[in-house]
C-alpha cells in the first residue's frame, strides 16, 4: 500500500484492516517524514484557534475535499491539492477532522430538505472549475475580504501548447494520407483516365479544336474500307516508384469518319476498362429497428454526459409509444445501452423480419452490431415469438441475432407458433477473486460487466426453433418443450470475433413444468400493481434523472412502490443509492429489494464487486466491508453446512447496525422460511429473544443452517 496523506489519515483513524494497517505502520517507523506528519496532524487537531489566524486565508472548495476524500480526483490533482494541503496547518486540519468524523458514522446521516436545497443553491449548475474550487479564480466573488497579497495560489496548470502537439501530428498524418490517396493509381489509373479522356475529346469538339490525324490532303471517305484514321490519345500508365502516374505514349483511336459521331467516340473510350457496378444482396441490407415501449420508463444511458435519460428526452425518442410506430430505434439508441425495469417491458420489431422480441425488465442490453438484426444483451428476459403483423414468409424463416458477451449465436423461429423464452444471467467468476484495485472502476466496465461471464437459457414453449452458435458448424433444433444453456465466457467488448461458448447443456424437456410467469403469460396484470406502474411512471416523468426521480418513494407508506423504486436502481446499476436504501431505516421488503440488487452487481462482474467495496469503505470500518460483501454476493450449499460460518450468521443478528442484521437473517431465510419470531427492526430485547431461539436452532442441527 501506498504512503499518501490519505492513507495515512485512514491508518491514524483506524479505518485499513488489520494487514494493511501493519505494512504501513512499518513504512511509517522507516519515514522521518511521515512520522514528523503523524504528529503534526495529531496536533493541529488539537490546537486551539486555529481556525482563526491573524491573517485570512483563502480555503480550499469543500466540494473538491470531498472529492478527494471519496478518492474521486485524477492523480495529477490529487498531487497538487496534498501540497496545498500540506502547506496550511489549518487545511491540514480541516481534511484531517473530515477524514476522521466521516469514519466515526456507522449510519448514513439523513440530510433536511432545507439543508440539501441550501446546499445545492450555493452553486446549482455543479459546474464549479478545478482551478476556482482550489481558489484560483475569484472573478465571481468581487467582495472577498482576503486581499490578493496574502491569497492562496494554486500550482499552476500545464500550458495549453503541450495539448497541443498531438493535434499536428494528426494533422500532418491526415495530409500525408490524403497525398497517397490523390496518388494513387488504382483510385486514379487508366480507368478514370479514359474516362477524363473522354471528357476533353467531347469538350474539344464543343470548342471546335477538336482535329483529326490524317492526312489533310486526304478525304476521311476516300480511306481504305478496312481502315480508319487514327488520332492520338495519351494513356497513363503507373509510375515504377508508386507515386505520380507517367504520361506513356499515345495509343491509337479511331478517327472520326463522315458517317461517325463525335459521341460514338465518346462512348467507346469511356467504356475502356469499366468494371460493372457492384450490387447489394438485398438481405444485407440493414432494415430498420422499432421498438414499442413507455418512452419514459424505458431509460438510456449516454455515455456523453455519463448519466441515464428517459427515451421521450432525446431527440426522436417523444414519437415512441406503446402502439406501432415509425420512428427507427437505431438512429435513436446508436450502440447506447438501454434498461428497462422491473415489471415494466417493451416490444422490438425489425422491418419485415417477421420476429417480435418482448424485452421484459430487469433487462440491460443494446442494438446488435451484427449483419443480422437483434440484441446484444448484458442481461435480461427476452420472449421472442413471429411477428403477427408482419405475413409469414413462407420461403425463409425469422432470423434473430443475440449476442452475450463474446459469443454471437442466431435463433432460428422455424414455425408460425414458435415462442421461444431467452434469460441471461450474470455469474460469478475468478475475475473477482483477483487482488483488489484501488482504481474506481469506470461507468463502462460496470454497465458493460466487462470480462464477466454470462449463463444464457433458451427454452422452446411452442412451435419450432434453431439454434446456431459461434464456433459450431451445426444447428441444434428445438421443438416444444426443449432447451439449451451455454456460458459465454467474459470477453473484451472490443473483440473482433466471437468466442465459441463453453458448459453446451441440452434440456429434454423435463423442466418445462417450471418455466416462469414471466414467459407462460398466462396471467392478467394485477389492478393494484397497475396503480403501482403508473406512480413509478408518473414520478420518472416529472424529473430529469431517472434515479433521482425514485429517492423519494423509497420511504412511501406502501412498502411496495419503495421496492418497485430499488428496481429502477437495479436496472441502472445505480450502487450508492442502493446501498443508501439500504443503510436508511426502510421496510424489510425495500431492504430485501436492495439486496437482491446489489447481489445482481456483486457476482455480474469484478467492476461491480469493486464498486460496492469503494462504496462500502465509506459507510462501515474496514473489518467489515468483506463479510459484508460475501453476504451480498450470497452463499452456497457449502457455507450452509459450516459451522463456524454459520455462528457468525447467527452472531450478526444482534449487530448495532439495522442494515448488516437485515442482510444476515435474509441469507438465514434461504434455508429455512420459519423467521422464528426474529424481526430486524424490533428492540433489543426482543432480538435478544430471538437469537436465542435462533441458537438453538443451530444446536439441533448440529451447528449448521443444512444438514
Amino acid at each position: 500500500m501506498r504512503l499518501t496523506l490519505r492513507t495515512l489519515l485512514a491508518y491514524q483513524d483506524d479505518r485499513l484492516s488489520a494487514a494493511n494497517a501493519k505494512e504501513l505502520g512499518q513504512k511509517i517507523a522507516k519515514s522521518p517524514f511521515a512520522s514528523e506528519l503523524v504528529e503534526r496532524i495529531r496536533e493541529v487537531k488539537r490546537r486551539r484557534r486555529l481556525a482563526m489566524p491573524d491573517k485570512p486565508v483563502v480555503t480550499i472548495d469543500a466540494n473538491l475535499i470531498a472529492e478527494y476524500l471519496d478518492d474521486q480526483l485524477t492523480p495529477e490533482l490529487v498531487t497538487r491539492l496534498e501540497k496545498e494541503v500540506l502547506a496550511s496547518d489549518a487545511m491540514l486540519a480541516e481534511v484531517a477532522s473530515a477524514h476522521e468524523i466521516l469514519g466515526l458514522l456507522s449510519d448514513p446521516v439523513t440530510v433536511e430538505p432545507r439543508l440539501h436545497d441550501r446546499l445545492y443553491a450555493l452553486d446549482p449548475t455543479g459546474r464549479i472549475g478545478v482551478v476556482r474550487a482550489l481558489g484560483g479564480d475569484h472573478s465571481a466573488d468581487s467582495k472577498s475580504p482576503v486581499s490578493d497579497d496574502h491569497a492562496w495560489k494554486p500550482l499552476p496548470l500545464p500550458g495549453a501548447s503541450t495539448r497541443r502537439v498531438p493535434i499536428f501530428i494528426v494533422a500532418g498524418l491526415l495530409i500525408v494520407w490524403l497525398a497517397a490517396v490523390v496518388s494513387d493509381s488504382v483510385l486514379f489509373g487508366p480507368e478514370s483516365a479514359s474516362q477524363d479522356v473522354a471528357v476533353a475529346v467531347l469538350n474539344a469538339e464543343e470548342d471546335g479544336s477538336f482535329e483529326n490525324k490524317v492526312d489533310p490532303a486526304k478525304d476521311p471517305a476516300d480511306a481504305n474500307p478496312g481502315e480508319k484514321p487514327m488520332i492520338e490519345v495519351p494513356t497513363v500508365a503507373t509510375s515504377d516508384s508508386g507515386g505520380a502516374p507517367n504520361v506513356a505514349p499515345p495509343d491509337p483511336v479511331p478517327a472520326v469518319g463522315a458517317t461517325e459521331s463525335r459521341a460514338d467516340v465518346v462512348a467507346d473510350v469511356a467504356a475502356v476498362k469499366v468494371e460493372p457496378e457492384k450490387t447489394t444482396d438485398p438481405e444485407e441490407v440493414s432494415v430498420p429497428f422499432h421498438v414499442m415501449a413507455n418512452n419514459k420508463a424505458f431509460l438510456v444511458f449516454d455515455e456523453t454526459v455519463d448519466r441515464w435519460m428517459k427515451l421521450d428526452q432525446i431527440p426522436g425518442g417523444e414519437i415512441v409509444s406503446t402502439s406501432r410506430n415509425t420512428a427507427d430505434c437505431q438512429s435513436l439508441f446508436q450502440q447506447r445501452l438501454f434498461a428497462v425495469a422491473e415489471p415494466f417491458s417493451a416490444n422490438f420489431t425489425a422491418g419485415n423480419r417477421g420476429w417480435n422480441a418482448m424485452i421484459m425488465g430487469p433487462v440491460l442490453a443494446r442494438l446488435s452490431a451484427t449483419d443480422v438484426q437483434g440484441l446484444d444483451v448484458v442481461s435480461g428476459r427476452i420472449k421472442l415469438s413471429v411477428d403477427a403483423a408482419q405475413p409469414w414468409p413462407e420461403a425463409s424463416s425469422s432470423v434473430f441475432s443475440l449476442k452475450t458477451a463474446g459469443v454471437t449465436s442466431v435463433l432460428v423461429l422455424q414455425s408460425q407458433d414458435a415462442v421461444v423464452g431467452i434469460e441471461v444471467i450474470p455469474v460469478a467468476n475468478a475475475l473477482q477473486q483477483g487482488g483488489q484495485s484501488d482504481v474506481a472502476p469506470s461507468a463502462f466496465e460496470l454497465l458493460h460487466l466487462d470480462g464477466a461471464d454470462l449463463r444464457v437459457q433458451v427454452t422452446v414453449v411452442t412451435g419450432q426453433a434453431a439454434v446456431r452458435l459461434s464456433g459450431i458448424e451445426q444447428d441444434v433444433v428445438l421443438t416444444k418443450g426443449k432447451g439449451l444453456s451455454w456460458l459465454a465466457t467474459g470477453a473484451s467488448d472490443s473483440a473482433a470475433e466471437s468466442s465459441t461458448p463453453e458448459s453446451i447443456t441440452p434440456d429434454d424437456g423435463s423442466q418445462i413444468a417450471a418455466v416462469p410467469v414471466w414467459l407462460r403469460g398466462d396471467t392478467g396484470p394485477v389492478p393494484e400493481s397497475e396503480v403501482l406502474d403508473d406512480q413509478i411512471k408518473d414520478a420518472l416523468a416529472k424529473g430529469d434523472d431517472p434515479a433521482q426521480a425514485m429517492i423519494s418513494l423509497l420511504s412511501d407508506r406502501n412498502p411496495q412502490l419503495g421496492v418497485r423504486a430499488v428496481y429502477v436502481l437495479t436496472a441502472t446499476c445505480d450502487v450508492d443509492r442502493l446501498l443508501s436504501a439500504l443503510f436508511e431505516p426502510l421496510d424489510e421488503s425495500v431492504h430485501r429489494a436492495a439486496i437482491d440488487g446489489l447481489s445482481r452487481i456483486a457476482n455480474g462482474s469484478a467492476a461491480g464487486r469493486r464498486t460496492i467495496q469503494n462504496a462500502l469503505a465509506t459507510r462501515l470500518p474496514m473489518s467489515e466491508v468483506e463479510l459484508t460483501i460475501s453476504l451480498l454476493a450470497g452463499f452456497g450449499d457449502a457455507e450452509a453446512r459450516d459451522a463456524a460460518y454459520c455462528q457468525i450468521l447467527v452472531d450478526l443478528l444482534n449487530n448495532d447496525r439495522l442494515a448488516t442484521r437485515t442482510l444476515a437473517f435474509y441469507r438465514i431465510q434461504q434455508y429455512s422460511s420459519d423467521r422464528l419470531g426474529y424481526l430486524p427492526e424490533a428492540e433489543s430485547s426482543r432480538r435478544r429473544d430471538a437469537v436465542r431461539r435462533w441458537q438453538k436452532f443451530l444446536d439441533r442441527n448440529g451447528g449448521k443452517l443444512l444438514p
